[in-house]
């Protein structure tokens, strides 16, 4: 029986890009076995994993449900392993927003939402606002501007936040003039004040 080959999303992942082949495959069984066996190897503590966590969120986003749901249980497994996912976002951002990968903003929101719900500690959420504003010094292109300012405010964020947010205000105060870096940045503002307390506001 021949397996259907199913075209994969462009904006997901390409060949240049791929660190782990076997994630990519344009073929659903092959993408479905490598996903299951890396699942196994890494929950298992057999193998530890770099850049293929990349592709395995990037996996978030297959066409294929099953893969799909494959993605999120890995994930879901790794959380309960301590600061896994929080010491593997910044590869995951860095890779996931290579320009040469030519993910679409709306794919790497979704991505980054699913990954940041599992980001629940006040100092892990203090210690990625800084780390992602220091990124905005290497960032090369609007683009990776952009990326950086979504995932800031898809964070939980919290007073401490916000305030080494305003501590890393040299870090992409030149970025302001651009509406994809200003909007999610002001997003961060409003919400804050929606839930502060009175003293706060």
């Amino acid at each position: 029986m021949t397996t259907a080959l199913l075209p994969l999303n462009t904006s997901v992942r390409t060949a240049r890009t791929c660190t782990s082949p076997l994630l990519c495959d344009e073929n659903v069984s092959v993408r479905l076995t490598a996903i299951t066996v890396l699942t196994q190897l890494v929950l298992k503590d057999v193998m530890k994993v770099k850049g293929q966590v990349s592709e395995v969120a990037a996996l978030l986003l297959d066409p294929e449900p099953h893969i799909d749901n494959l993605a999120v249980n890995f994930f879901n497994e790794l959380a309960a392993k301590d600061n896994a996912i929080y010491n593997l976002l910044p590869d995951i951002i860095s890779r996931l927003s290579d320009p040469e990968r030519g993910m679409k903003e709306e794919d790497f929101s979704t991505v980054m939402k699913q990954l940041f719900s599992y980001i629940t500690k006040e100092r892990q959420t203090e210690s990625l606002v800084e780390k992602l504003c220091q990124r905005f010094r290497t960032a090369k292109t609007e683009r990776q501007w952009a990326d950086i300012a979504v995932s800031l405010s898809l964070l939980s964020m919290c007073e401490r936040g916000f305030k080494k947010l305003q501590e890393c205000w040299e870090c992409y105060s030149d970025k302001l003039t651009e509406d994809a870096v200003y909007q999610p940045l002001l997003s961060i503002l409003a919400k804050l004040r929606r839930r502060a307390e009175p003293q706060f506001k």
